[in-house]
């Protein structure tokens, strides 16, 4: 499956009565899905479905307070799961699963450049002006 192009996060504000949330990001593993409510990460309290569709959901056991801030953050870690051997299964579904979750982790750091400060291409540094 490709890497759909979007953001690497999606935010909601709770009502008290909501559970079930939907998450338009492709989250290949259930780990590379950051939860926080009020800015605090949780660890429990909800569980997640559809992980590896390009949207799934998170249901809280317990819907989340009226006004609380709830963000659901791709977090995918810089690290490589598989180590293909000399001579040995070479998968498209194996590889492209890792070609995925490259991608995955280079959108994320667009999240960070997207909100920096910037001089523009032809400025010199420590001169100009801020974009």
């Amino acid at each position: 499956m490709a890497v759909p192009a979007g953001p690497t996060e999606v935010r909601y504000t709770g009502n008290g009565v909501t559970t079930v949330f939907a998450v338009p990001l492709l989250v290949i593993q259930a780990t590379d899905l950051a939860v926080y409510v009020n800015g605090v990460r949780l660890t429990s309290g909800y569980i997640q479905s559809g992980v590896g569709n390009p949207t799934s959901t998170v249901t809280f056991t317990a819907a989340p307070a009226a006004s609380s801030q709830i963000l659901f953050q791709l977090e995918v870690p810089f690290e490589r799961l598989n180590d293909y051997q000399e001579n040995g299964d070479f998968l498209a579904k194996t590889v492209n699963r890792d070609f995925d979750r490259i991608w995955q982790a280079l959108k994320q750091l667009l999240r960070f450049t997207g909100r920096a400060l910037m001089l523009g291409p032809f400025d010199v540094d420590g001169q100009g002006a801020f974009r």
